[in-house]
This record gives structure tokens, sequence and C-alpha cells, in this order.
């Protein structure tokens, strides 16, 4: 996400990294967000964000990466999301529960 957003501002700009307990459903956890000042992404093209193969940048890279990501949070019982910040830019949000010291969730 942070080789992303860096990607996205092109070199300048401002990245912000966000790190809080949240509650998601009544399920403790821990929320992680990172936010870019870059372009955004475009409206049309939230809905194939997480989808193989699908990337912005043709030439590079697989369009895997944020697939992968999407699998292995879904898997550990998470949930990540994106939105256009009104100010510019994305933000990437992050969302695990809480597990005890033996990895099993509470």
């Amino acid at each position: 996400l942070v080789v992303n957003a860096v990607q996205a501002m092109q070199g300048a700009g401002r990245l912000e990294l966000y790190l809080a307990p949240a509650d998601r459903d009544g399920v403790a956890g821990v929320a992680l967000s990172v936010h870019d000042s870059g372009p955004g992404v475009p409206e049309a093209l939230l809905p194939s964000l997480f989808d193989p193969f699908f990337t912005t940048k043709p030439g590079e890279g697989t369009g895997l990466g944020l697939s992968i990501s999407q699998t292995l949070i879904q898997r550990a019982g998470g949930i990540i999301t994106v939105r256009n910040r009104a100010e510019g830019g994305a933000a990437f949000t992050v969302w695990l529960p809480q597990t005890s010291e033996d990895g099993v969730q509470p």
C-alpha cells in the first residue's frame, strides 16, 4: 500500500499512516490507514481495483498486489477498503480483528 501510494504521488506529495484501535460490527480490532496526496482513483475504476491482474500502470508489475493483499487480509478475518479523499488522493484502510497471544480471536 505504501509503495502504491508513493508511486501515485510521483515522487512529490504527502503520505500519512494511521494506526488505531477500531471496532467493526462489535468486534475489537485495529485499523491501519494509508493516505496519499496523489490524484486518487478514478471512480469508474474503484469496483475493479482488487480484481486479479487489474492495473492502472500498464507495463509495470502484474496487477496482483491489491488482489493478493485483499485475499490475505480476508483470510485473517479482516477487510480492506479504499476511498477517494475530499482533499485529493486516496485512502486505503486495513482492519484486522484483535487476537489473543496464542493467535486465536477472542
